[in-house]
């Protein structure tokens, strides 16, 4: 095992979070090597994915699906009040392969996130560190812009908050 490759743990939160907006499990799929050991990168990647639970994990745990009459063009989850998109980062061949690696992670790039079905929202932030995203609402759908710069390498998520 020494010198495998593990795929992008971007691709890896991106696959975790879709099978949650399934209300669906994912399991990981890694096992140890014939001396029963997992590989030290495995444990490397289970730290990126426990860091990204501590800002994002709301957006995971003790969730729901969308309701049947709300809809987004990105994988999406709700919990009470709560609504939360899921911007995935974009690889080449657009991830077609199942064994994406971190050399195939493209560069960050603006993100437009819809959700539709929805009253006016009381607000639309950034869910790791609480920042105010730039949004428009019309005709029960609203518009996120997320840009460029405030991307990541693994899956942003946006929360939007609806009134009670």
């Amino acid at each position: 095992m020494i010198g495998a490759k593990f795929r992008a743990n971007g691709f890896i939160i991106g696959q975790y979070v879709t099978c949650r907006s399934l209300h669906i499990n994912y399991l990981l799929d890694v096992g140890p090597m014939s001396d029963g050991e997992l590989p030290a990168q495995v444990y490397t990647n289970f730290a990126v994915l426990g860091d990204w639970m501590k800002t994002n994990g709301e957006s995971v745990k003790g969730i729901s699906p969308l309701s049947d009459d709300e809809s987004a063009n990105v994988p999406a989850t709700s919990s009470g009040a709560a609504r939360y998109l899921f911007a995935l980062p974009k690889f080449q061949n657009n991830g077609a392969n199942r064994h994406v690696y971190p050399d195939d992670l493209m560069p960050p790039e603006d993100t437009t996130l819809t959700l539709s079905g929805i009253s006016k929202p009381v607000s639309v932030k950034l869910l790791r560190d609480n920042t105010p995203l730039d949004f428009s609402y019309t005709n029960q759908t609203v518009t996120i812009h997320v840009p460029a710069a405030k991307r990541t390498q693994l899956v942003d998520v946006a929360r939007i908050e609806l009134k009670q």
